[in-house]
């Protein structure tokens, strides 16, 4: 009878490793179908590494050309071992160990390459034991699962019941992967959003590890939060599915509030540390907000009046923000028109504004009306800023006169209209007025024209002359 043999070899359970070698014995070496010899089997279970996932070795010594073992024959007392060159200490070596680094709990199975490893074989990293070790039949490949140790580079040291040799710096015990994110522990407070608009802000993920994290996947966010434009990293951001150990990359995470309300939610990015899953989360906060309105006073139209050309004047506007939250990059937009200008020659013109303005807040500035030309001068004072949805703007149209330089001009007192104390009749009320030269020329032919009844001038001290600035 043809019999299988199975042979179980069990890592403990916190490894939870178990291989299961099958030996199928026709035509297995050894083993002659033709009598009831049973098979000699090394006490050594098998190891079979994945780049030979092929390998059914059974784990016994080589037969040699007469059909029996190449085991070690037995002792006869001389102390002559030569007939098995695999069994003289000195030919134990280690020569190479896959992977080279793992983290500090162990857990990382790991392989061994050499020459003469027995079924006794034991093996410590740095000292510390490595566990369920597997012996293939060759005696030239290993396998063991790390054990806990504190990082740094380590020898690898190999123990036969009659030797041991060690290979230094063989093997790196690294830190497992810690990712962190800018703001924490939280929560993250976003700037104020204008409904209908958004705000994003960059957040950095570190790994202060020295293992990698890996298979980085990050969980949903809850609207009004976003990953910008929908889809992780967000734009703007960098982060892919891996961070090295000591490095870091970005994302990017809009906040868009539909409505003013105040909003959660948070940040998670599920990892695995080299030994184990993790995940790392930031809280997040924000307000939804109207957004900021600039108005400027003196509207709808502010009027310089008549000035003659070269002549100039100057006028302070007041800005106020009237709406609920700041307004931010306020800048001149487009030109004033010919003949304006901020006072002094920029903005703001020797007022209190700048490129900011806080709800609720006011602040100045002021324009100067110099006319180049005889005649109406239109213009238009236009400020854009930003109040939260896209950029908006705020302007107060101008216009003002210019005067020939050379004529006399002549203004009443007491106008544009003069009223008159409601009398009984017969009574009269006396009103004077002031008729004064505003212009650069003396004006000449001045006359009064007699009013309409029931008005009329009773006495006056003009003459056909008035000189500049004389009344």
């Amino acid at each position: 009878m043809f019999k299988p043999v199975s042979i179980f070899a069990t890592v403990r359970p916190a490894i939870w490793l178990q291989i299961l070698v099958t030996l199928v014995l026709t035509g297995c070496p050894g083993f002659n179908p033709g009598t009831n010899e049973e098979p000699i089997l090394s006490p050594a279970p098998v190891f079979a590494p994945s780049e030979s996932q092929g390998d059914t070795s059974s784990g016994r010594g080589k037969q040699d050309s007469s059909g029996g073992s190449s085991d070690s024959p037995p002792d006869d007392g001389s102390g002559d071992t030569s007939g098995d060159p695999s069994d003289d200490p000195s030919s134990l070596s280690i020569d190479a160990v896959s992977p080279p680094f793992g983290p500090t709990p162990g857990g990382t199975l790991i392989s061994l390459s050499g020459k003469n490893f027995k079924p006794q074989l034991k093996v410590q990293l740095g000292g510390a034991p490595c566990e369920g070790v597997l012996v293939s039949s060759d005696g030239e490949r290993a396998s063991c699962i790390t054990t806990a140790h504190t990082n740094g580079s380590v020898k690898i040291t190999i123990i036969n019941p009659d030797e041991e040799v060690s290979l230094e710096d063989a093997f790196t015990y690294k830190e497992v992967a810690r990712l962190s994110l800018s703001g924490a522990p939280g929560p993250f407070l976003f700037p104020d959003a204008a409904v209908g608009g958004s705000q994003t802000v960059i957040f950095t993920v570190a790994n202060s590890g020295e293992m990698a994290a890996s298979a980085l996947s990050p969980a949903a966010i809850l609207p009004p939060f976003s990953y910008k434009n929908g889809a992780y990293p967000g734009e703007g951001g960098n982060c892919g599915p891996t961070i090295s150990g000591g490095a870091s990359c970005t994302l990017a995470i809009a906040f868009a509030p539909p409505s003013t309300s105040q909003y959660s939610g948070a940040i998670t990015l599920n990892y695995h540390d080299g030994f184990q899953a993790q995940s790392v989360s930031l809280p997040l906060s924000g307000m939804g907000a109207d957004a900021s309105a600039l108005a400027l006073s003196d509207g709808p139209t502010y009027d310089f009046g008549e000035l003659a050309v070269r002549e100039s004047r100057d006028k302070e506007f007041i800005l106020t923000n009237t709406g609920s939250r700041a307004a931010t990059s306020i800048q001149p937009l487009g030109f004033l028109g010919a003949s304006y200008s901020f006072k002094g020659g920029s903005y703001p013109g020797g007022g209190t504004c700048g490129s900011s303005l806080e709800k609720g807040q006011s602040c100045t500035l002021s324009l100067t009306f110099r006319p180049l030309d005889v005649g109406a001068i239109e213009g238009n004072l236009r400020l854009s800023y930003s109040g939260g949805v896209g950029v908006s703007e705020v302007s107060r149209p101008l216009t003002g006169k210019g005067l020939s330089p050379g004529v006399a001009l002549l203004s009443l007192s007491h106008g544009p209209k003069h009223v008159f104390t409601s009398q009984i009749v017969g009574a009269s009320d006396t009103v004077s007025l002031l008729i004064t030269n505003t212009g650069r020329l003396p004006a000449t032919g001045v006359h009064t024209l007699a009013p309409v009844a029931p008005f009329e001038m009773t006495s006056t001290t003009c003459t056909e002359t008035l000189n500049p600035n004389e009344s």
